[in-house]
């Protein structure tokens, strides 16, 4: 799981401009292949079949510096494949040029977080990494001590993280994850 949300709001915590019993989760999602829409979807049905789909792919592309680029840069050093892809890989500053990049034609893979590339047209998700190799984008909230409208604030976390949002947060590419989440009270 990636933590920098839950790094953010832990940090304004204890700098005491959010409430520390308002640190709450509120969706996650997972990384994924980026591909044209209706091209042929990756094999990454196993560890070894991820690698050998990275290893045969024309061309890759994912953000050097966002959080799903840092988490897919440390997946494939882990997988000892950083120097056989460099030729083949393309850096973007952000998601969406990464997307642009395969729906062009520019990259056969992209690699964002599954909710960064349902919205996108002309792309699909092509295959959601392995779960041995699974890393999320966690998205978290808190309400900060000063709101003026603190109470509104925390019934918004609240509905945010209530069962009815739940299939809302599917159709976006989204989950609910419950570990380590400290819900408002």
């Amino acid at each position: 799981m990636c933590s920098s949300d839950l790094a953010q709001i832990d940090d304004l915590i204890e700098k005491g401009r959010v409430a520390a019993d308002t640190r709450t989760i509120v969706a996650r999602s997972g990384l994924a292949f980026v591909v044209k829409a209706g091209a042929r979807k990756p094999d990454v049905g196993t560890v070894e079949a991820f690698k050998r789909t990275l290893l045969d792919a024309k061309s890759i592309t994912y953000t050097k510096e966002g959080v799903s680029g840092v988490l897919f840069a440390a997946i494939i050093s882990k997988l000892g494949i950083v120097d056989a892809l460099a030729p083949k890989t393309e850096f973007t500053s952000v998601g969406e040029e990464a997307s642009a990049n395969v729906v062009a034609g520019r990259a056969e893979l992209g690699v964002l977080p599954v909710s960064e590339i349902l919205p996108v047209k002309g792309a699909e998700v092509g295959a959601v990494f392995p779960a041995e190799l699974q890393q999320f984008i966690v998205m978290a909230g808190g309400v900060a001590t000063a709101a003026p409208q603190g109470a509104a604030a925390r019934e918004l976390l609240q509905f945010m993280t209530s069962p009815s949002v739940l299939p809302v947060l599917k159709a976006k590419g989204m989950e609910r994850e419950m570990d380590g989440a400290r819900g408002p009270r």
